[in-house]
């Protein structure tokens, strides 16, 4: 006979399934894929660079043109499918690798649109031009203060706004 106060004794199952140290070690394992994934797809980014300018997000509509030692020119269209900045405008994105020290002038010039550029430098400084080209075209006179991949995004001013542009690189 039991006493009344003492709980009955039970012993663990020991043949049975233990469903929190497979869903822990799942979990786990998910975990250590996606890290593994995402170094993949971060090395396979630094394979594919070099230090000229570089589109970044791979659209179609846009072709270039060496002018000189590290200049370029990029002739591109702003459309409705480009990637879209928090304002709603079009904007198409290229990568450039540059050197502390460096004087870079990026000018953008569109007869369709307000050309906007906006560079971000490696520390996510960001430096914007609306109309300093002259009329509606945009123009960025910068000296790197800092070495790494700089972001220009080629954008316009306006949400809903299109059309062909050219961007040019000078160093």
């Amino acid at each position: 006979m039991t006493h009344p106060s003492t709980p009955p004794t039970t012993t663990p199952d020991s043949g049975g399934t233990n469903w929190g140290k497979i869903i822990l070690f799942g979990c786990l394992g998910l975990l250590v894929v996606g890290i593994l994934m995402a170094g993949i797809g971060a090395g396979a980014w630094f394979l594919m660079r070099d230090s000229t300018p570089a589109i970044v997000d791979g659209e179609g509509d846009r072709e270039t043109t060496s002018v000189g030692p590290g200049d370029q020119v990029y002739h591109g269209t702003l459309a409705a499918g480009d990637r879209t900045r928090p304002d709603g405008s079009w904007y198409d994105a290229y990568s450039v690798e540059a050197s502390a020290g460096e004087r870079i002038v990026i000018v953008m010039e569109s007869s369709d649109f307000d050309a906007y550029i906006t560079v971000v430098s490696p520390g996510a400084e960001q430096h914007s031009d609306d109309d300093s080209g002259g009329g509606t075209d945009a123009r960025l006179e910068l000296e790197i203060d800092e070495s790494g991949t700089w972001t220009v995004m080629a954008n316009a001013y306006r949400p809903g706004e299109e059309g062909a542009y050219t961007l040019r690189i000078e160093r």
